[in-house]
């Protein structure tokens, strides 16, 4: 996979329940793939058909770090 890019449908994560992301791709052969994994962040795991494991891998990371960064205190300045 080349130029592996994920975004959320909506624009952001939830409070609680079930969270889409988009995912956009390149294959070793110029193809470009895209599509939607649904993640259930109660069970923290995606539901729905199952993907190759380093989409996967690399989706649960992306929301990962999202939640990590929304978290984080923010800081102000005057």
């Amino acid at each position: 996979m080349f130029d592996l890019t994920f975004c959320f449908l909506e624009g952001g994560l939830p409070q609680q329940g079930r969270v889409v992301v988009l995912f956009r791709f390149t294959t070793p052969a110029k193809i470009v793939r895209s599509g939607m994994l649904n993640f259930d962040r109660v069970e923290r795991r995606f539901v729905g058909p199952q993907r190759n494991p380093l989409l996967m891998d690399a989706a649960l990371a992306f929301i990962e770090g999202v939640e990590s960064e929304s978290n984080q205190p923010t800081e102000k300045s005057a």
